[in-house]
């Protein structure tokens, strides 16, 4: 089959290419995986990261909100809004990303709750601006109901009086509705009283009326305060909740992608150490096939040589190798 020296050459040069080419394929397939692992644990590092902002940024937030409802000012609520929106874009960002994480419908499950918690904090900072408002109003009508009934000396409207003081004053340190329900009550009987005797001041009546009117009012926006309150810290628990399940999933991916890159490393060197062992048996085969069918006969006809020179003229080439190739035309010349 091999009937030359050229066809010979073109066997050994196409075993090394194609030891080459093999060796090359498995060594770029194995190193793209473990380049597409590193990718991988690189992202899941950029989103636990990105979710570690997320959660510091929702408790500044928080940090504002106490801010907003107390002492509502223009740069407190402007940083707030700012703290969400750059919430917003981290969540926004890490969709991309959402194959570490075990919750399927975290973004869309965050961004709607962080948009209540916006609306309902908001919302309280408003009830707080008008319940102030009420407040500033209740105290005003209660100082002129005071200098009324004490310009009017009237024992019994003195002892309800000092009732309401009493429990004016406890209601708006504690806002509990005990507090409030007793006010009501002595101040619709003052009111009664009043209403009964054609000789007091009627400008004391339309005071307890408007007290009683705005006293309703700052307990039922004290109702709603309370109420978003809780909604608020409803939504803030299932928030930091979901930040801190969010944190573990993506943990548990960068421990399984390192794992999984390790194994890959691990195979790495298995394709390493195959293909130099391969490599090194090729090169034994074509050792052998160079010896066998080279380097051997070319020996031969050396040894020829040296007979005929020494004056040997019998000498003759012999090989058991049954090959017609040049060396042997040259061997048999």
């Amino acid at each position: 089959m091999l009937q030359s020296i050229n066809s010979k050459f073109y066997l050994v040069i196409f075993l090394l290419l194609c030891s080459f080419g093999l060796v090359y394929t498995l060594l770029a397939y194995s190193g793209h995986q473990q380049s597409l692992s590193n990718i991988q644990v690189n992202h899941a590092v950029e989103s636990k990261h990105a979710i570690s902002l997320v959660s510091e940024n929702f408790h500044r937030a928080r940090l504002l909100e106490y801010a907003i409802s107390n002492v509502s000012t223009p740069e407190a609520e402007k940083e707030f809004v700012h703290i969400l929106q750059k919430i917003t874009e981290y969540l926004e960002t890490l969709k991309e990303k959402r194959q570490f994480l075990a919750e399927s419908t975290f973004f869309e499950q965050t961004l709607e709750k962080l948009a209540q918690y916006e609306s309902l904090v908001h919302s309280v900072a408003q009830l707080k601006t008008k319940e102030n408002l009420l407040n500033t109003r209740l105290n005003s009508i209660f100082q002129s109901m005071t200098s009324t009934i004490l310009r009017e000396k009237e024992i019994d409207t003195l002892r309800s009086y000092f009732g309401i003081t009493h429990f004016f004053l406890k209601y708006q340190k504690t806002k509990k509705s005990s507090q409030f329900k007793a006010l009501s009550l002595v101040t619709q009987s003052l009111e009664k009283r009043i209403l009964n005797q054609p000789e007091s001041d009627v400008r004391l009546a339309d005071y307890i009326r408007d007290f009683n009117n705005n006293l309703n009012q700052s307990y039922e926006l004290q109702i709603q305060i309370e109420n978003h309150t809780k909604e608020i810290e409803v939504i803030s628990e299932d928030l930091s909740l979901s930040f801190a399940a969010a944190v573990n999933d993506v943990e548990k991916s960068i421990n399984d992608l390192i794992k999984d890159s390790e194994s890959r490393y691990d195979s790495l060197e298995t394709v390493v150490l195959t293909a130099t062992i391969f490599g090194v048996i090729l090169l034994l085969f074509i050792h052998y096939l160079l010896k066998k069918n080279i380097i051997g006969p070319v020996r031969l006809i050396s040894q020829v040589m040296s007979e005929v020179q020494s004056g040997n003229r019998n000498a003759r080439f012999e090989t058991r190798l049954q090959q017609k190739d040049e060396i042997f035309d040259i061997g048999n010349a």
